[in-house]
């Protein structure tokens, strides 16, 4: 009998499982209204979208979003980054004029320069997790209206500038400070933006992720597992503790996050994937002497004033490590002798490996150097200072390594980089010196001059008188004395650069010992 039942449920059953779906693969997010097709994803960047959707979602798991990756994208209105999302490149959003609406996520650290500058943005809120805003993030949103900002957030003088919430809320900027000057920090805000509720893991409060004060008793402290930003002022004047190990997920450390804590000597080594150090961050810590970070790490400010580090270590000693001599030269170019005014010059990034002869065997100290020239040396500098020449990989043009290296890893728009056969100008050839190093090495000489020193910087055009392009980036690298003014005292931005010359500031860029004194006139 039971033979007869199987028999007779057997044609059944067999059938049912024929019925049952496929395993498939795994779904898409169901928040994410663009097939993951549209999106070029590489290391968890997002390096290009391709689509054509006003309202976007970025896929789970993307952590950082490149300069390139929406291009000059005139459809996009909505943004929605998932709490994946850690940095937003500089320049990201500003090709987009339809945007209006960002949805921006806890576990957030730092939004670039002009990252939404021009945009029809009209609310924001920024989650506390954002420890930097760059220059310009938001300027010119002449729809923004609304925005909410962690009175933790560091900005720079314009990250709002020209829009119309700035302009009603100048009442509340420090007195110290002004949205108008081009010095210090501001803290401005209106509500201070929705936070994670508040816990406790052993003696570390923390917000979500962030730490944001410690009440123990010093010595040396382990940050918990997990956390990604140590706020500001987290351990501001804290005078007991004696080291800190910091986990792997750890990327940023806010403004003046352990500013005087005169007892501290020794930080762990930060991981790979640390972004960010906040402007005093370590500022009047007498002890610090031992602090290992990756050599790509932006810098707001000078983060290490009044520290054995930053005069026992810094960035020179390892630059000096990094640009380390590989080959010898012997005079191989007749047309580069002793004779020469850059020869000391050219023998150094000779040797190091940067810059070459031509292939007819001379040098040619007067000839100009191409933008791809250029590019290549940038990128090669900079692919040595941080450790990643691996991803300098022959290509098809042989330049368009260079152009995809620096488009992930420096601040450059590189679309405006597309004549690469054209002679590069001197102030072009200056913006690219500024991103052949990490951005610490530069930031105590930004904006320390006025604009009266190298006047032929600044242009009247119709009666209004305005930079001409890279101003900021050649003035800074004449404070940190990497070229001197010609004897008419301008530097004369739209030149085409010689070889000669670009040899100068090429060594002075990766070896501070050649430079001049710190000019300020």
């Amino acid at each position: 009998m039971k033979r007869k039942i199987l028999s007779r449920l057997l044609p059944s059953v067999l059938l049912a499982c024929l019925l049952l779906p496929l395993p498939q693969a795994q779904a898409l997010p169901p928040s994410s209204p663009a097939p993951y097709s549209q999106f070029d994803i590489k290391e968890g960047q997002l390096i290009r979208y391709s689509g054509a959707d006003t309202a976007v979602t970025i896929p789970d798991g993307v952590t950082a979003i490149s300069a390139q990756a929406f291009g000059e994208n005139s459809t996009l209105t909505s943004i929605t980054l998932p709490a994946s999302v850690q940095e937003i490149a500089p320049f990201t959003f500003s090709r987009c004029p339809a945007l209006r609406e960002v949805r921006l996520s806890e576990g957030l650290l730092t939004i670039g320069m002009h990252a939404f500058s021009g945009t029809q943005l009209q609310r924001v809120v920024i989650p506390d997790s954002v420890a930097y805003i760059g220059a310009g993030a938001f300027l010119n949103c002449a729809a923004l209206t609304e925005v909410h900002l962690p009175a933790t957030t560091e900005v720079e003088w314009d990250s709002f500038y020209n829009t119309p919430w700035a302009a009603a809320n100048v009442t509340v900027l420090q007195e110290a400070h002004s949205l108008m000057g081009v010095t210090g920090r501001s803290e401005y805000h209106t509500t201070a933006a929705p936070s994670a509720p508040a816990t406790t893991n052993g003696d570390f409060t923390l917000s979500g992720t962030t730490v944001t004060g410690y009440s123990g008793k010093g010595g040396e402290i382990f940050l918990p597992d997990g956390v990604t930003l140590v706020s500001a002022r987290a351990f501001y004047q804290n005078t007991s503790i004696t080291g800190v190990t910091v986990p792997d997920s750890l990327r940023a450390f806010g403004q003046s996050a352990f500013e005087g804590c005169t007892a501290l000597r020794r930080v762990s080594p930060l991981a790979d994937g640390f972004l960010f150090v906040g402007r005093d961050a370590f500022h009047g810590c007498a002890s610090l002497e031992s602090l290992d970070m990756p050599s790509s790490t932006p810098c707001s400010g000078n983060p290490f004033s009044g520290t054995p580090y930053e005069a026992s270590k810094g960035q020179a000693r390892l630059l000096e490590n990094r640009f380390t001599p590989s080959r010898q030269y012997a005079g191989q170019f007749p047309d580069a002798t002793e004779k020469l005014w850059c020869y000391s010059f050219f023998v150094r990034v000779y040797e190091t490996g940067l810059m070459d002869g031509k292939s007819d065997g001379r040098f040619h100290p007067d000839s100009t150097l191409t933008v791809a020239e250029s590019v290549k040396l940038a990128a090669t500098a900079h692919a040595m200072a941080t450790g990643n020449t691996a991803r300098l990989r022959p290509s098809d043009p042989w330049y368009q390594s260079y152009y995809n290296y620096l488009e992930r890893y420096s601040q450059l728009d590189m679309d405006g980089w597309r004549d690469p056969g054209r002679p590069i100008r001197r102030n072009e050839f200056a913006a690219l010196m500024i991103n052949a190093l990490p951005q610490c090495e530069w930031s105590k000489h930004a904006h320390q001059l006025s604009s009266s020193v190298l006047p032929d910087l600044a242009v009247t055009r119709d009666g209004q008188t305005q930079d001409v392009g890279y101003a900021d980036e050649v003035r800074t690298l004449y404070h940190a004395g990497v070229f001197a003014k010609y004897g008419d005292g301008k530097f004369h931005p739209e030149r085409n650069i010689t070889r000669a010359e670009a040899a100068v500031m090429l060594a002075r860029t990766i070896d501070p010992s050649l430079r001049l004194p710190i000019q300020k006139s």
